[in-house]
């Protein structure tokens, strides 16, 4: 424990020296199904793997912002939908909203305050559903937060219903929490992914009932770590290795970076007369340190078959973050 301690503890001085070339190559777009025909005699849980994370997933694209809100202050990621799941992500923050008669997702402070609007629900539900016909893989969506809409409405239930059908995720046999799911369990041998729907503990109660229909509360995911609410990466970075390194993996716990940082009310004012300190620009300096902050972990033992992280969340996430699943993934699976 103390060798890991000083190896979190180096990161934190010295991380930002990173080298350029620390990636395993390109991992095929479906990882998870990568993972499970290599290691076909393990039984890979929720707690074995790595899931990248996309942060207000939805808003790649803006419209009917507010007076005060733009691309700097709050749009979060680059890639569509079919690109976000390309390049690894496999946990989408979602946060429908309702303009003109249409379901959206949407950014903002508060509801109905600064921010904008991001792209059509059902857009983004249609290509989920295109590439889990294809791709064996899961697939969660998290219903963070919603706005003059309510988890009940009946455009949004049929929306989910006639989108995915039965590549929806319904329970049959009650595993209490995240960490017990297995892969292999969810995708069932159908041949292609599955969708899993999470909803706040204040949407969606933790009955059989809802289970059963596919409806899942976000209890079940026992979260240590999350989110730092820092706009300087130095902060950022020094307060989730030091939540790692408190970290004491136990059932039915599952650690999470969340490696964006966060305008503060400041910040976001400035956005109007400013990029300089936007969404974009802060993660491009944040997302290129965390690869080497990953490789770094593993070679000094503070990721081990004993300990591993289990979500990352990003904003403008890219390709690497395949390998980045995979490698840590590995890193419990093979032992």
């Amino acid at each position: 424990m103390r060798s890991v301690v000083i190896a979190v503890s180096f990161l934190m001085l010295f991380s930002s020296c990173r080298k350029d070339d620390l990636n395993l190559g390109e991992k095929p777009i479906a990882w998870m199904s990568y993972l499970l025909d290599k290691y076909p005699e393990k039984n890979i849980k929720f707690s074995d793997i790595l899931l990248p994370g996309s942060h207000d997933a939805g808003m790649y694209m803006l419209r009917n912002c507010s007076v005060g809100a733009n691309a700097c202050n709050t749009q979060t990621q680059h890639l569509n939908m079919k690109r976000q799941l390309a390049a690894g992500y496999r946990y989408f923050d979602i946060r429908p909203t309702i303009l003109g008669k249409n379901l959206f997702t949407y950014h903002f402070n508060e509801c109905g305050g600064l921010g904008c609007y991001g792209d059509r629900l059902d857009n983004i539900f249609s290509s989920i559903q295109e590439f889990i016909e294809t791709h064996r893989e899961v697939v969660i969506i998290h219903f963070s937060n919603f706005c003059k809409v309510n988890p009940d409405d009946e455009v949004f239930l049929e929306m989910i219903d006639t989108t995915f059908g039965e590549n929806l995720y319904r329970e049959t046999r009650r595993v209490e929490n995240l960490y017990d799911w297995s892969l292999q369990d969810v995708l069932g041998d159908n041949g292609k992914g599955k969708v899993v729907l999470m909803f706040n503990v204040s949407q969606v109660q933790n009955t059989d009932e809802f289970r059963k229909k596919g409806y899942f509360n976000s209890s079940i995911i026992n979260v240590v770590g999350g989110w730092s609410n820092k706009n300087e990466y130095g902060e950022l970075k020094k307060e989730q290795l030091k939540n790692y390194n408190m970290f004491q993996p136990r059932p039915p716990y599952l650690f999470e970076f969340s490696w964006q940082m966060t305008h503060n009310a400041l910040d976001a004012v400035n956005c109007v007369l400013s990029q300089d300190k936007s969404i974009l620009e802060m993660a491009k300096i944040s997302n290129p340190d965390f690869e080497f902050v990953i490789d770094s972990m593993i070679h000094f033992g503070a990721i081990n078959s004993q300990k591993i992280p289990n979500f990352f969340w990003v904003d403008y996430g890219e390709k690497w973050m395949r390998d980045v699943a995979v490698k840590v993934s590995e890193v419990k699976i093979k032992n």
